[in-house]
């Protein structure tokens, strides 16, 4: 990428970031009045767009400071859901129960003082919760939390062992992705390269994302303000991913599902779209996956001065993909008798197929899982080597520390070659 002058540093040009969380808090800290969700839902957009827009950080260099920063649309699309669709002091609550285990913490924030330190605290704790863990609105398919209250240690440990092979793990992928040139990414890598390419790419995504999550929980249950059992792992059960529909709506996208639904539900029911019909299936699908693709677009569009038009379709076109995909999956399982796990005999019971079926038939499933989500999605990563991901590293390195040079250079560690993951 071309390197251009740093523009100055002002109030002005870092106004935006600074706004914009204060915009959600104070949105869900106001009062509830008429037209509450309009007008501050159009100053959110507002202030993303300033944010889109804005100098800082300074779209010259590394990329990787302004996209992490563009990255928070995973957090204002859950709250301007809850603004638009929903008047949150009246459908979302903690669940706390009596002696008797009933909920008495029902509409709790509508006997609390607008912007008092209460209603701060509950709506802090309503935006740092999209999944809804320990709330109301707690989203299906969540893996159950290995720590109970009292394990708060032992939830520590496994959090930090986990965060550092996160890291160890990003650093690794990074530093593979780098032995590549963008010219050798989008004209001459053959397909066996390109698989190494999008694994790399997708275990970088998956373990930073993880390691973020991570950290936020050691920091979060450290100083009190949570307990272990309100942290269920961010990502599903991987090994269930032998069908398109379980990777994305269980497996990935556990942070933004119940606000994509959300939108998808306000409108079917403005739409007077019967469900649970197909055409409310689909309307589901392409309401999460347009929403996806239309923030996923503005974040790389926006990160560089001069970005390449056909950024925007690349990613647009990957994410509408996977709506017809998953539809043939559906139909398929619910029509082809022989791909279900369950067989009749003769007297109508049902049994379970022997176990070389069933796994055949998941290795069948991750085989196609992972050749759609390949094909459909290197035009995808196409788009991110387009802004400058092969550029983007950790904050601090691990690997290094742990190499020795050799004598071209090639970092080995314990006499092991490791020229496959580029010059560290």
């Amino acid at each position: 990428m071309e390197e251009s002058s740093t523009p100055p540093l002002t109030l002005q040009s870092i106004l935006p970031q600074i706004l914009l969380p204060l915009s959600l808090l104070l949105s869900l800290a106001l009062p509830p009045f008429k037209l509450r969700g309009p007008l501050c839902s159009t100053l959110i957009l507002s202030l993303v767009y300033l944010t889109w827009t804005s100098p800082f950080p300074p779209p010259t260099s590394s990329t990787q400071p302004r996209y992490a920063l563009f990255a928070a649309w995973f957090f204002y699309v859950p709250t301007l859901h809850k603004l638009l669709c929903t008047v949150p002091e009246e459908s979302f609550w903690r669940i706390r129960r009596d002696e008797k285990g009933k909920v008495v913490s029902e509409k709790e924030a509508m006997s609390m003082r607008a912007c008092g330190w209460e209603k701060i605290k509950w709506a802090l704790a309503l935006l740092a919760n999209p999944r809804g863990v320990g709330w109301n609105f707690e989203i299906k398919g969540l893996r159950r939390a290995r720590f109970a209250r009292n394990e708060r240690a032992a939830f520590l440990r496994r959090q930090g062992l986990m965060l550092a092979m996160d890291y160890l793990l990003v650093e690794a992928g990074m530093a593979f992705v780098k032995s590549y040139s963008l010219a050798e990414v989008l004209e001459r890598l053959g397909w066996g390269e390109r698989v190494l390419v999008g694994v790399a790419c997708g275990l970088v995504i998956k373990g930073s994302w993880e390691a973020q999550w991570l950290f936020v929980s050691i920091v979060s249950v450290a100083v009190g303000i949570s307990t272990p059992e309100e942290w269920p792992d961010f990502f599903g059960d991987i090994t269930e991913c032998s069908t398109l529909s379980y990777f994305w709506g269980t497996y990935w996208q556990q942070v933004l599902k119940h606000s994509l639904l959300g939108f998808s539900r306000t409108l079917i029911s403005i739409l007077h779209i019967p469900a649970p019909t197909l055409y409310s299936y689909t309307t589901h699908l392409l309401t999460g996956f347009l929403i996806s693709a239309v923030f996923h677009g503005a974040s790389l569009y926006y990160l560089l001065p001069t970005p390449p038009h056909h950024l925007f379709l690349s990613n647009t076109l990957f994410f509408l993909a996977q709506v017809p995909a998953i539809l043939l999956e559906t139909y398929a399982l619910s029509v082809f008798s022989f791909l279900e796990e369950f067989e009749e005999d003769a007297e109508g019971k049902l049994h379970k197929r022997s176990s070389a079926w069933r796994i055949g038939a998941r290795i069948a499933g991750y085989v196609w899982v992972f050749a759609w989500l390949f094909v459909t999605g290197w035009p995808f990563l196409e788009a991110y080597f387009n802004v400058g991901m092969a550029e983007w590293d950790v904050p601090f390195s691990v690997l290094k520390r742990l190499c020795a040079e050799g004598n071209e250079g090639v970092c080995v560690i314990e006499g092991l070659d490791w020229e496959i993951w580029g010059r560290l």
